[in-house]
């Protein structure tokens, strides 16, 4: 999951679910440090993890991200958690 050619967007792919979101956190932590926006539109599935993977990138860089095309489940999660002051979708 590179960083696009900007450099201040990360984007993300292919399931985001608790099978993988501590493997996603580990080689995700580097990279969202200078990112500004995490892209979720090449994301196929997410679950309850996905927000805790939101959450962990932006304490582990100091600053939250916005979130670009972000899956609806996702956006439900947010909603659901309380969430949404922490988390910036456009």
């Amino acid at each position: 999951m590179p960083a696009t050619d900007d450099g201040l967007t990360l984007a993300l792919s292919g399931p985001v679910t608790f099978a993988h979101t501590a493997r996603l956190a580990r080689e995700l932590r580097p990279p969202a440090a200078a990112a500004r926006v995490l892209d979720w539109s090449a994301v196929t599935q997410v679950d309850s993890s996905a927000v805790a993977l939101i959450l962990e990138l932006a304490r582990a860089a100091g600053h939250g991200h916005t979130l670009r095309q972000p899956p609806a489940g996702l956006s439900s999660l947010i909603t659901l958690y309380g969430v949404e002051d922490l988390v910036r979708a456009p």
